[in-house]
């Protein structure tokens, strides 16, 4: 037997390690970001961070204007902008556009306006609708791609020769990462 065993004569076993309550230490940053890790993917599954549309409707004497907008988008994801407008008068509504503003669709990376825009200013792109019959309406849809995130604030503008004052819809959208 080897006499510098431990529990032999001449060294005695060591004695029991003390009990200490085991705890997590965690600085202030770690207290708020810890939950927070954990509240991201919950919410991103949720729906509140994720791509949401949003809807505006104004209307004038004889035109009503309608846009459906991304209020929320996702980086590359490419989302509809749509633009409908009624003829609410009594009579048929001739040389009917609809206006949207080069500012809000040049922050995009990638953009596409169906119909094609008939003409373009240094201000704004207009596309012509063409003559609206009482009770009727036109549609004008923009393809968007956002390319940088941040929000974008818009507008989108209706008018005729019949009703030059036109009507307006603004609203924003919020693009993430």
């Amino acid at each position: 037997m080897n006499p510098r065993a431990a529990g032999s004569a001449e060294h005695p076993a060591p004695p029991k390690p003390p009990r200490i309550k085991r705890r997590v230490v965690l600085t202030q940053l770690q207290r708020w970001g810890l939950p927070l890790i954990f509240l991201v993917p919950v919410l991103a599954v949720l729906g509140p961070l994720g791509p949401a549309h949003g809807e505006v409707t104004v209307g004038g004497a004889q035109l009503r204007l309608q846009v459906a907008y991304p209020s929320r988008t996702r980086n590359g994801v490419t989302t509809t902008l749509t633009a409908t407008v009624w003829n609410d008068g009594a009579t048929e509504l001739s040389g009917v556009y609809v206006t949207l503003p080069r500012s809000y669709l040049e922050s995009y990376e990638a953009f596409e306006l169906r119909p094609a825009a008939t003409t373009v200013s240094a201000e704004t792109y207009r596309v012509f609708v063409g003559n609206v019959p009482t009770g009727a309406s036109r549609v004008v849809t923009a393809l968007v791609t956002p390319g940088r995130y941040w929000r974008r604030p818009g507008s989108v503008s209706a008018a005729s020769a019949a009703a030059p004052q036109p009507v307006t819809a603004e609203f924003s959208t919020f693009n993430f990462p």
